[in-house]
């Protein structure tokens, strides 16, 4: 079949460019906090007590050390602090004690002094930061928020996109739950006294006032903005408006009858249970459009494509969302660089097992973030923050998150405080030789002629319901990635016929929904020549996420496996079922098993590849290597590294890697991070591909090679492939887990009707580990100041079958919920909090706490 030769970055319609240079897209962003002397000047201005004074003893330490490290690695993106005024949820504590604008205007000079500042040392893009939903006051004073609303003309004159003062005071401007205006579950109250809420997305003058915000961000200088806590889930007529206009303009109401039996827009509920599905879908939707709003303003005072955005929650992995975050409609909305904060690294590798039957890899989902990102061909670049190696000790982990970070077309996001940033050698040798080795790393398209589809929609509904989805499609690519296979994704926002048509296989992972346009690409993709795979039941869901008759594929093979839904964090542990062999259920094979193509053939465990082709005449191959070893020490909350040792270098790497149709390598040469040059390297063109034998992989390799158009007089790829393959017959597909999991036989325990529902969409998890012959309880209980009527889940799953126990739910009143474990072993334990704070107590057992897991 022939490939579509397409540019990666071609834009979406009305999408421009932030950075000038598509081909060296931005590569560092360092992301951190630290005061500046005249960050207090505004509220000192104000009379009013700064709230996070500056520490004079520190300043050496701090600001000069901080510029020091800048210096000495230049970053492509600049970030530092939230302390400068205006902060986006105060604005003072009384009418008297208050930012003006005429303190701005007095407070602006410094802040372009600290932009010029970093523009002499070469960084050119810098953002600021805003929180989407901290809202400070007390109505009572009108104090906090109030004091911008009630002076809201005199800000006019340097927010211009103010406009008119709304009608509607910020206490209508928080978010409604249960009936009540929300409190953040863990900020309480601010410096100055006033209780902190959560703002709407949907309220409209909480929207103008952030696009607002970022316009006046933009004619300070700044290049783009950081878009802290977006989330919402709020009730309040502004988002039951939003929610009406939602339905209107996704289903008719010939589409209500037939998906949901109503008669009625006014029958669907917000967050009823019969509407969670498109509840999620709305919550990701309307933050988008939020997002989409303060961008306009940034754009509107830099011009279009001159002003990025960044926001923390982009929900790039395959696992259902929490409220409000997501990829698609964020990226929809203008997001340029995505960013998740807290995500739960583990520490290990798929060689080095930290425990007894327990082997992670903290950098392998990473994969996935970049690779959904890419799936949506739009100007939306995939960020990688190592949050929990970014320590001093943690500097081999530093590295490999860097390096993956150049492998797979992404932005390094440095979060490490100033110390660290000075004291990791590391650092300044890769940003530095970054940024004269640009030719070596630049974008280009994915070569992979096989895709998994993801069907982003699946994340919106239960875990209960998704579960099988996301584990058979962490089964798909991680076989593929174990075994060298280049690979893509398609995501269903973007399942077009020019995307299907790049690749030779489209595989369908057991997705649940598909809707009818895409059951009609897919089905014309495979007419046309294209090899579609599916390895289990799919689309057995509408695009409305309810239940089809029968799925649109692989119906005949639904009666083959045990269905089991358990949750797929616990698969993220133990590993999960593998339905055996890949089936093209659409060929006319009679159901033979169809035996899947190696693409990137590697003779080296724990190495991924990836390749694209960055111009006509030049493609780069990059080869990372996992194979690191840690020490992991318990400190009395969580399993740590405590010192990182040998990085096992790969020697005389084989690879065998395919080449764009009509085209075949004549030269090549390879580069590591740190060295000054390339150096030659032999190759061996054959028909469709090119062979070579890299002399070692320490971290990262990347291999650069010179294309001309026509096909190569050597042997046929797939002879060379089969030779370098031989014997690899017992490759296991999980690379990385060793426990075996069987299917749950039987219907999985329900909590009882007076509990906390089963919905484990806040989910944290840990690991008990059980010694023979003992007994333990774990024990979880709601933090108290939260309030009352505050409820969690506890759950637990057996360590040999992923069988739910029953789950325990604490009381309204705060009693705390137990639950008894016997299983010898790790048992995988959850808590669902609904996102409130908790603890959580083990008796009898090792607890295994991700580092950043509560």
């Amino acid at each position: 079949m022939r490939r579509l030769i397409a540019i990666l970055l071609l834009l979406s319609a009305g999408i421009a460019p932030v950075f000038a240079d598509l081909d060296v897209p931005p590569r560092t962003f360092v992301f951190m906090y630290v005061h500046h002397p005249e960050d207090d000047d505004a509220w000192v201005a104000a009379q009013v007590d700064p709230p996070h004074p500056f520490n004079e003893a520190g300043a050496a330490e701090g600001w000069p050390g901080y510029m020091e490290a800048l210096g000495a690695a230049v970053p492509d993106i600049n970030y530092r602090a939230y302390d400068q005024a205006p902060l986006s949820h105060n604005w003072g504590w009384t009418q008297d004690q208050r930012i003006t604008a005429e303190i701005l205007n007095d407070y602006r000079p410094k802040v372009t002094a600290q932009l010029q500042s970093w523009r002499d040392l070469g960084i050119n893009e810098y953002c600021r930061y805003v929180c989407a939903v901290k809202l400070a006051l007390t109505p009572e004073n009108r104090s906090g928020m109030y004091t911008l609303y009630d002076n809201w003309d005199e800000f006019r004159g340097i927010m211009p996109l103010l406009g008119e003062k709304p009608a509607e005071e910020p206490w209508d401007w928080i978010q409604l739950r249960g009936g009540k205006k929300y409190l953040g579950s863990y900020w309480g109250v601010d410096a100055f006294g006033n209780q902190v809420y959560a703002g709407c997305v949907n309220d409209p003058a909480w929207r103008t006032y952030h696009r607002a915000l970022a316009n006046y961000c933009a004619m300070e200088g700044y290049t783009g903005i950081f878009v802290d806590n977006p989330g919402n889930s709020c009730t309040c007529p502004d988002c039951q408006r939003e929610w009406q206009r939602y339905l209107r303009e996704r289903y008719t109401p010939d589409d209500l009858r037939a998906y949901f039996g109503v008669n009625d827009y006014a029958e669907c509920v917000l967050e009823d249970a019969k509407w969670a599905f498109d509840t999620r879908r709305f919550r990701a939707e309307s933050v988008g459009a939020f997002l989409g709003a303060i961008k306009d303003g940034g754009e509107q005072a830099r011009g279009e494509g001159n002003f990025f955005l960044c926001a923390n929650g982009t929900w790039s992995v395959f696992k259902p969302t929490d409220v409000g975050l997501g990829l698609v409609p964020w990226a929809e909305n203008g997001q340029d660089i995505t960013f998740m904060e807290k995500r739960y690294h583990y520490v290990g590798n798929w060689q080095m097992p930290i425990l007894p039957g327990v082997s992670w890899n903290s950098m392998d989902e990473q994969v996935t973030d970049h690779k959904m990102v890419h799936a949506l061909d739009a100007v939306t670049w995939p960020g990688v923050r190592p949050d929990s190696i970014s320590r001093p000790h943690h500097q081999k982990q530093y590295e490999l998150a860097f390096c993956q970070a150049l492998a797979l077309d992404g932005v390094f996001i440095d979060g490490a405080d100033i110390n660290v940033m000075r004291r990791n050698p590391a650092r300044e040798r890769l940003f530095g030789w970054l940024r004269t080795h640009r030719d070596w790393t630049r974008t280009g398209e994915s070569i992979a002629d096989v895709a998994l589809f993801v069907q982003y929609d699946d994340l919106y509904l239960d875990y209960s319901q998704v579960a099988d989805s996301v584990r058979e499609f962490e089964t798909a690519r991680r076989a593929l990635q174990s075994r060298g296979v280049l690979h893509d994704y398609v995501i269903s926002a973007n399942c077009t016929p020019e995307r299907l048509a790049r690749y030779d296989t489209i595989i369908l992972p057991s997705p649940r929904i598909i809707t009818d346009e895409q059951a009609a690409l897919l089905r014309a993709y495979a007419d046309a020549g294209g090899r579609l795979i599916v390895t289990g039941p799919s689309g057995d869901m509408t695009g409305a996420g309810t239940l089809r008759e029968a799925p649109l594929f692989g119906a005949e093979m639904a009666g083959e496996f045990t269905q089991s839904y358990f949750k797929p964090a616990l698969s993220m542990m133990y590993g999960g079922k593998y339905k055996g062999p890949l089936y093209d259920v659409l060929a006319a094979t009679e159901s033979d098993p169809l035996a899947l193509e190696r693409f990137g053939c590697i003779n080296a465990p724990g190495v991924v590849i990836s390749a694209r082709r960055t111009a006509g005449d030049e493609m780069l191959v990059n080869l990372i290597n996992y194979n690191v070893d840690f020490t992991i020490e318990d400190d009395g909350r969580a399993y740590r590294i405590a010192s990182e040792g040998q990085v096992h270098t790969q020697r005389d790497v084989e690879v065998i890697c395919p080449v764009p149709d009509g085209t075949h390598a004549v030269s090549a040469e390879w580069i590591a991070p740190g060295d000054e040059s390339g150096q030659a390297l032999e190759v061996a063109p054959m028909d469709g591909g090119v062979r070579f034998t890299l002399p070692e992989v320490q971290m990262l390799s990347i291999v650069r090679l010179a294309l001309a158009n026509g096909a190569a007089e050597g042997p046929p790829m797939a002879e060379a492939r089969a030779a370098l393959t031989a014997g690899e017959s017992t490759l296991p597909v999980y690379a990385m887990e060793e426990v075996a999991l069987a299917p749950v036989e039987g219907p999985m325990a329900e909590a009882p009707a007076s509990a906390t529902p089963l919905v484990l969409r806040y989910s944290h998890h840990f690991g008990a580990i059980i010694e023979p012959g003992q007994t333990a309880t774990v024990t979880a209980k709601v933090v108290p100041w939260l309030g009352e009527g505050k409820q969690a889940l506890l759950w637990a799953a057996a360590p040999v079958t992923g069988r739910l126990l029953d789950p325990a739910a604490t009381g309204a009143d705060g009693t705390p919920a137990s639950l008894t474990l016997t299983d010898p072993g790790m048992t995988a334990v959850g808590v669902d909090a609904g996102g409130e704070c908790f603890t959580i107590e083990a008796d009898g057992a090792a607890l295994l706490i991700p580092a950043h897991n509560g």
